[in-house]
């Protein structure tokens, strides 16, 4: 076949595919689906795999081809985030995406390439368990009332010790399992029988059962030293709390006896005011009887006067004897008046005296 020819079947290919690719514009991806999607289930249920050949299908092949990278984008969306649907097809391609997902679709398409990852993501499982129960003894057989994760991972934990007595597990997968203490023999006298005879799953297992009580051991011994730490400094902030109160205490103790002593002072001039106080009320009655007599002494010097101015005296005798009596009435009254001011002026300064303490009080 010469270059003109080669040439010209290619120039054909191109436009069929550009044929191919108008028609395939004129039909959506979940129109696709919904069509092909019972066909490719169909053929699950006769063969057991999602892998579909030209031969069998030209037309569910393509489409398969396209799914593949559909669900592998999908699957990515689903692990990484919980988005809203984004149109109203979304809704529909997930449960036909979940359902592939349920038959493990991406391990039955490309198995080479998938089964790997498959495996690691069970490794992770049991990892989770262990961290979760502290050991790696699944229980193999399927219980209603544990969940069906754990009882899948049951199934998967002993079809691990089948495939390594069988030599299916590759040494990397034993590996793999020997870091998390996995238990590749569950009877005990088998245990002791395989270690006898050197068998390399007993000896492994009966490792793997010593490192699980070690680290069960260290984690408790961890566990009573970090308690033991928290217990010292609980101790160590009541000793704290205890120098604080007795501090408290003693600047308490001062405070009363600083308290006392103002109280004792208080009471000591309140009963000096008070003998003070009495005696200025007594003062005081002494200036009103003082102030009564001055009035009483001026009313008899009126009363005189006017007696005086009123009758004319017959004798010169009788003028003087008159005159004598009101010089008298005169000087007592300057003298009753002279000590009347006296003893205002000393209630004065015993109120000036009584008030600077009062204020001293109220001040303290």
């Amino acid at each position: 076949m010469d270059k003109k020819c080669i040439e010209s079947i290619l120039k054909r290919k191109a436009k069929l595919r550009a044929e191919l690719d108008g028609l395939s514009s004129q039909t959506s991806f979940e129109n696709e689906l919904e069509y092909f999607f019972p066909k490719l289930m169909d053929f699950y249920e006769k063969n057991g795999h999602f892998r579909v050949r030209p031969s069998y299908d030209r037309d569910l092949f393509d489409f398969n081809r396209r799914l593949y990278h559909k669900f592998g984008s999908w699957l990515i969306h689903k692990n990484k985030s919980k988005l809203k649907p984004q149109h109203k097809y979304e809704d529909e391609i997930d449960k036909y995406f979940q359902k592939l997902h349920d038959h493990e679709y991406l391990s039955k398409v490309i198995p080479n390439l998938s089964m790997s990852s498959i495996w690691q993501s069970n490794c992770k499982i049991l990892e989770t368990f262990k961290n979760r129960e502290g050991h790696c003894l699944v229980k193999t057989v399927n219980d209603a009332s544990r969940s069906a994760e754990d009882n899948k991972l049951g199934q998967w934990v002993a079809l691990q010790r089948v495939k390594r007595k069988d030599g299916r597990l590759s040494t990397m997968q034993i590996k793999k399992l020997n870091e998390l203490n996995f238990v590749w023999i569950t009877d005990l006298g088998e245990i002791f029988e395989g270690c006898k005879n050197g068998d390399q799953r007993a000896l492994d297992t009966r490792n793997n059962l010593i490192n699980s009580l070690d680290s069960s051991r260290n984690e408790h011994t961890s566990s009573k030293d970090q308690d033991k730490e928290i217990g010292m400094q609980i101790v160590g902030e009541i000793q704290e709390s205890m120098h604080r109160l007795k501090i408290e205490r003693e600047r308490l103790k001062h405070g009363m006896r600083f308290l006392k002593e103002g109280i004792n002072r208080t009471q000591t001039i309140i009963n000096e005011n008070e003998f003070k106080t009495e005696a200025m009320h007594q003062l005081k009655i002494e200036r009103e009887r003082l102030k009564h007599g001055m009035r009483s002494l001026r009313e008899e010097i009126d009363r005189t006067q006017t007696i005086i101015n009123e009758n004319e005296f017959k004798t010169a005798e009788q003028k003087e004897q008159t005159q004598q009596a009101i010089d008298t009435l005169v000087k007592t009254l300057r003298e009753k008046e002279a000590e009347l001011l006296r003893n205002v002026d000393k209630l004065e300064r015993l109120s000036s005296l009584h008030d600077e303490q009062v204020e001293q009080i109220k001040q303290k």
